[in-house]
């Protein structure tokens, strides 16, 4: 595969977990002028680009491979998450859990292809600390997977 070497800082960037903006910053010259839309815009054109989603593709499989992730464990413990948010009363909480589900199952069609960094507020001050760190890991997985299945 023949990517400049900005097109693979950026995907090692994304694999690694950057949002694609932040990505595109760190493998791309930019001033500090710049737009936001720009870099959003010339991010989504990157992503778009089969050669670097493949590249990110393959970053990935071994971390993917080694953290044995699948469908059906990441379908559960999103349940789980919101059965537990649900049963606290933090039903934004559980929807949104609810939400990330459907979409790694493909129940929503996209609409737009646009990727947005920042996430509906909600009351997580009564999970515990290992109920945050999962449904951050998951809404993390679930986001970047959404970013690059969008781009094949």
């Amino acid at each position: 595969m023949d990517l400049s070497p900005q097109q693979e800082k950026f995907a090692q960037a994304v694999a690694a977990g950057k949002t694609l903006s932040d990505a595109y910053r760190s493998a791309y010259n930019v001033r500090p002028t710049t737009l936001a839309k720009s870099v959003h815009e010339s991010s989504s054109t990157l992503m778009a680009n089969v050669k670097i989603a493949s590249r990110i593709e393959e970053l990935r499989a071994p971390v993917i491979a080694r953290a044995r992730v699948t469908l059906e464990a990441h379908l559960d413990a999103l349940g789980v998450l919101s059965e537990r948010a649900a049963a606290r009363g933090l039903y934004n909480t559980a929807i949104y859990a609810e939400l990330a589900r459907g979409r790694a199952c493909g129940l929503y069609a996209k609409k737009a292809a646009t990727v947005s960094t920042s996430a509906p507020a909600f009351d997580l001050s009564n999970l515990t600390d290992e109920e945050l760190a999962e449904l951050q890991r998951l809404t993390i997985k679930a986001t970047v997977g959404s970013q690059v299945s969008a781009a094949g």
